[in-house]
């Protein structure tokens, strides 16, 4: 029974994280247009090593503005891509 109950907890966590994120984009559309265009200017290229790295995080229960922040070079969409591929268990465990 906790087992089910710690699932459901941890799936409303990941539904609550990418409503958030869907809001954090909603309501800061423009300015992320101007972030993403100044972070795509930058000279770090994303990496499946860092992907494979904030897959990790997300797993462990990172939020995505914390990786927004480590990450500078990704965006909160592509984070939350991200994110939202992990909850639908996309990625394999390794």
């Amino acid at each position: 029974m906790n087992k089910i109950v710690n699932s459901i907890q941890e799936v409303q966590k990941s539904i609550n994280d990418i409503l958030e994120n869907l809001i954090d984009t909603v309501i800061s559309n423009s300015t992320n247009k101007v972030i993403s265009n100044k972070k795509q200017n930058q000279s770090s290229p994303n990496n499946s090593y860092e992907k494979q790295a904030i897959i990790e995080a997300i797993m462990g229960g990172t939020d995505t503005k914390t990786l927004v922040n480590l990450y500078p070079h990704y965006t909160t969409q592509q984070i939350a891509a991200i994110r939202a591929h992990v909850t639908m268990g996309t990625y394999s465990t390794r």
